[in-house]
């Protein structure tokens, strides 16, 4: 019997204990009536080389109220339903003939300058963005300038673009000198190899463009590869790394004085730029100086060049830029290609290499490797300067907040710019040019980042001018011509 009763207690208790499973919460609104539909592709220019990919999207709005505008007239406000709380809807593209298409969109027929499209959802028809909106009827008190109105229906505008033609690709032996005291080799305080075969990965992945479909991609068709030999045609014991260990007594000399102690013993520090891509990798020191260790674009772009070569037309640069390029006859480029440091052993690495520390490459940021690269293959960053310690920093010393690429064809999208209080358009006074935003002023488009030297972007892409500009550079700069000769990556 009182097994039975405990058998009972023991049941009663799991009854009330006992609970159903809850529901997983629903976030998604289900309720809102849909008062205004657009649409936007990723970007506003398409390659048609049937690899290059155009997304589309649209943006569903409610309404909120109303708003007075600078005339005094109440107009509709809206509000836009976030995409994850959207309910199911059918959503449907179109050419502006009334084809339909499925994105991501891509074609390889440039027979057509500019293509349209739209979008419906759940039959709506798209419109006017609602920054078009708001710059034709500005609110009151706003900094939005207005734009006259409009048509509709609206569409959203892509260029089509005729491909650059692929060249060869172009194999470039790379040499990492990878610089370290013997205490902390003897400590295991080193590098990975991985690490840096993973720079190379990195590079071959951007400017060989591998895996990259963005719309306006272009493809300078690099590959980075680990050199074989050393200078006297010795087999590396690992391809691609040069180990540079530092006594004690070395340490002291190198941290007084980088860059001589670099140029006074070139043997060790530096292979020949005409058959070795030269890359840095020292240890971190706080008695480094930040200008030679660095891990941001200082002075990579490309400032030496020979005789009668350059000239702002073929490669155009920032005017202070041009103020500081070097164009040197036979003799005196052959003897600055043997010892870039020159007499007074002063000249930049960065001129015919790239420079990273330890600790700047155990932060897994691409832009840590690429940005730089793109620097030294004639890439200007088409972003603005957050501090001197960031990105471009002029040969003259003087401290620019925004540098225009020179490059017609890329922009750049940052959230900071597209605040309410501006309408979603950049505010005045950031710098020229304004129309690398990703909004520009009069225009209600909003694009993707993908370009490697945008400050807000995934960093896999090269536009097509771009690509042209890095064409030149391996074509006419010295220290980027290693690609010419193969003896360094032929066994």
């Amino acid at each position: 019997m009182r097994n039975i009763r405990l058998l009972i207690s023991i049941t009663v208790a799991f009854l009330f204990c006992s609970c159903t499973k809850d529901k997983p919460f629903d976030y998604k609104l289900t309720d809102y009536s849909i008062a205004k539909v657009t649409c936007q592709a990723s970007s506003n220019i398409l390659i048609a080389d049937n690899v290059s990919e155009l997304d589309l999207d649209v943006k569903i709005y409610i309404e909120n109220g109303t708003y007075t505008d600078i005339n005094s007239v109440k107009r509709t406000a809206y509000k836009e339903v976030p995409k994850e709380r959207w309910r199911s809807h059918d959503i449907k593209f179109f050419l502006a003939d009334g084809t339909p298409v499925v994105p991501p969109f891509k074609t390889a027929s440039s027979s057509v300058n500019t293509l349209q499209f739209y979008a419906a959802v759940d039959g709506i028809r798209s419109t006017k963005s609602v920054a078009a909106y708001l710059s034709e009827f500005p609110p009151l008190g706003s900094k939005v300038t207005q734009i006259a109105q409009q048509p509709e229906p609206s569409f959203f505008s892509v260029q089509v673009k005729t491909p650059f033609t692929v060249g060869a690709v172009k194999r470039m032996p790379v040499i990492f000198h990878v610089i370290n005291p013997k205490r902390n080799e003897d400590t295991y305080q080193r590098i990975d190899n991985a690490v840096l075969y993973n720079i190379i990965d990195q590079w071959n992945n951007v400017f060989g463009r591998k895996n990259d479909r963005s719309p306006n991609g272009g493809n300078p068709n690099i590959e980075f590869v680990p050199a074989l030999k050393d200078p006297s045609g010795k087999l590396l014991d690992q391809p691609g790394i040069h180990k540079i260990i530092l006594t004690d007594a070395q340490v002291t000399t190198f941290e007084a004085g980088a860059l001589s102690y670099i140029w006074s013993n070139t043997s060790t520090f530096y292979w020949n730029c005409d058959r070795y891509l030269n890359v840095w990798i020292s240890y971190s020191s706080s008695k480094l100086p930040t200008t030679v260790w660095q891990n941001y674009i200082k002075k990579s772009l490309p400032l030496v060049y020979p005789q009668g070569v350059w000239n702002n037309s073929a490669f155009p640069l920032p005017a202070d830029y041009q103020a500081v390029v070097k164009q040197l006859n036979a003799t005196a480029l052959d003897a600055w290609k043997l010892n870039p440091g020159g007499t007074a052993n002063t000249g930049e690495l960065e001129q015919v290499g790239l420079l990273f520390d330890y600790s700047l490459l155990a932060v897994k940021d691409r832009v840590n490797v690429v940005q730089p690269m793109g620097a030294f293959l004639g890439l200007i960053p088409n972003a603005p300067l957050l501090s001197t310690g960031n990105y471009l920093l002029p040969p003259t010393g003087s401290v620019r907040k925004w540098y225009d690429d020179l490059c017609t064809d890329t922009w750049r999208y940052n959230l900071w710019f597209a605040t309410l209080d501006n309408g979603g358009f950049e505010p005045a006074g950031t710098g020229n040019p304004t129309t690398k935003f990703g909004q520009i002023s009069g225009s209600p488009n909003v694009y993707t980042s993908f370009n490697i030297m945008e400050i807000s972007s995934n960093c896999t892409s090269i536009s097509q001018q771009q690509t042209a500009r890095i064409n030149w550079v391996l074509e006419n700069a010295p220290g980027r011509q290693a690609w010419k000769n193969p003896s360094a990556i032929t066994k």
